[in-house]
């Protein structure tokens, strides 16, 4: 007790400007809902980065949405189904099983670790019914009691309202107006920037970083300000000039290059490209960046070419990275269908990669493919939402590897050079810092928008 009352003097030497700085999530949340020590249940425990709660009574209005999660109403069917209605709208209705499996009593959930420790055939029966659900005291969970086996325990009110079907969080915005840019020394030095940049890139699947510097240092720096840099074939980070030498990719030569995506024969291929303009100079003429929004292409191809979607949805198409003429060779291949949705039909992936194409599998069922595939290319060739523009020396363009496709014009040197600088971010590394910094400084829902084949 004296250690928690230490924890709470604490807590109260950090107030600033009505809000609170802490570390812990809904723990001390509890605390300053109630007088009562003894409602204080731990449950998910963030990293060392502080999250910021507005202490109640909450001044803050509209700008503040974090008890969105505490504000609903409940409805019970029989035992069998518990109703959550919230006040933005979200809806949710969850089944003995569901609520059952996902209790967070001490015995159900280690507190500290966040991992589940119930075995799943020992607290379920073929009748497992809900007896009574409440909220507690505080309002910060749902408090559950089940028959057959009996149990009470509790759910938090942000895991349900997580799990409930938001209507605005299912889609993207994907025929935005110009990239948006950020000052790459604001990016460094700012929480608030380093989020809205990463929101601009979940919602747009590309940003611009200018006066990012020319180095590889600088590049690493930038990644790093996200997750760590993912190491590849071609290193930690790679040099994307004209060689005389032989090349060992295409990149590495003056010719054009049609749009795709970077690593698709990686089980899970780099999630943000980072490309610093190292040197642009002026003599060059063309090697303008061509940018396509993948996903904006294949909701437009469903919704022309439905027949053709659904072939290349249950086709699996080959991708594969085979070459021995290097100092570390290669050997690599992976299939995936091009498009892939969830059990809700949303797109939650889309592959586009033609200079890593292998051998389609033969098959019972194949005959369709290469008709559909041949749709999709003569459907993109026509694509009016190609954008073309030219990288600025010193700036760094960052897009989402899942969800963009980038080339680039074919160009002459003219005695003049064109590099850049690349590097890669790991998908989970960038979802994993903007769900913390949305706990920080959004509503606190988890992305599900960054088109890596998450089924949620």
């Amino acid at each position: 007790m004296l250690k928690l009352l230490r924890r709470v003097t604490d807590i109260r030497h950090n107030i600033r400007g009505g809000k609170i700085t802490f570390r812990k999530d809904q723990f001390f949340r509890h605390l300053w809902k109630s007088a009562d020590v003894s409602a204080a249940v731990p449950t998910v425990f963030l990293d060392e980065k502080p999250v910021t709660f507005c202490p109640p009574p909450c001044q803050l209005g509209e700008a503040c949405r974090g008890n969105s999660a505490d504000e609903y109403s409940i409805e019970t069917s029989g035992g069998r189904t518990v109703r959550l209605e919230w006040h933005d709208g979200c809806t949710g209705a969850f089944t003995p099983e569901w609520l059952r499996v996902n209790c967070h009593c001490e015995n159900c959930k280690q507190p500290h670790s966040g991992q589940r420790i119930l075995e799943v055939d020992r607290v379920l029966s073929s009748n497992t019914s809900v007896h009574r659900c409440d909220k507690d005291d505080v309002h910060t969970n749902l408090i559950v009691e089940w028959d057959h086996p009996n149990h009470k325990g509790f759910i938090p009110n942000q895991l349900l309202w997580e799990h409930c079907l938001h209507s605005d969080r299912s889609t993207v915005g994907l025929r935005g107006g110009p990239i948006q840019r950020f000052d790459w020394s604001e990016y460094m030095r700012s929480t608030d920037r380093l989020y809205d940049a990463m929101r601009a890139i979940e919602r747009d699947g590309m940003v611009i970083l200018t006066d990012s510097g020319r180095d590889k240092p600088s590049l690493e720096r930038s990644i790093e300000r996200i997750g760590p840099v993912m190491p590849t074939i071609y290193g930690r980070t790679f040099d994307v000039v004209a060689m005389d030498s032989p090349p060992i990719n295409i990149a590495y030569t003056t010719a054009h290059i049609d749009v795709h995506m970077d690593l698709v024969y990686y089980e899970s291929p780099p999630g943000l490209q980072f490309f610093l303009c190292a040197r642009f100079d002026q003599q060059v003429v063309g090697g303008e960046t061509l940018l396509l929004d993948f996903i904006d292409v294949a909701e437009s191809f469903r919704e022309a070419r439905p027949e053709a979607f659904e072939v290349l949805r249950k086709s699996p198409t080959t991708f594969q990275k085979i070459h021995s003429a290097r100092d570390r060779p290669v050997w690599m291949r992976y299939s995936r269908s091009i498009f892939e949705t969830n059990r809700n039909g949303q797109l939650v992936r889309a592959t586009w990669s033609p200079p890593f194409e292998g051998p389609l599998a033969a098959g019972p069922g194949t005959e369709n493919y290469y008709p559909a595939y041949r749709e999709l290319t003569s459907f993109l060739r026509r694509y009016p939402r190609l954008r073309t523009f030219r990288i600025n020396e010193g700036d760094c363009l960052v897009i989402n590897n899942r969800r963009m496709a980038h080339g680039r014009r074919g160009f002459y040197t003219n005695g003049g050079v064109r590099h850049f600088v690349g590097g890669y971010c790991g998908i989970d590394e960038f979802a994993n810092s903007l769900n913390l910094l949305t706990a920080q400084f959004g509503d606190g829902m988890p992305t599900k928008r960054v088109f890596n084949g998450n089924q949620t």
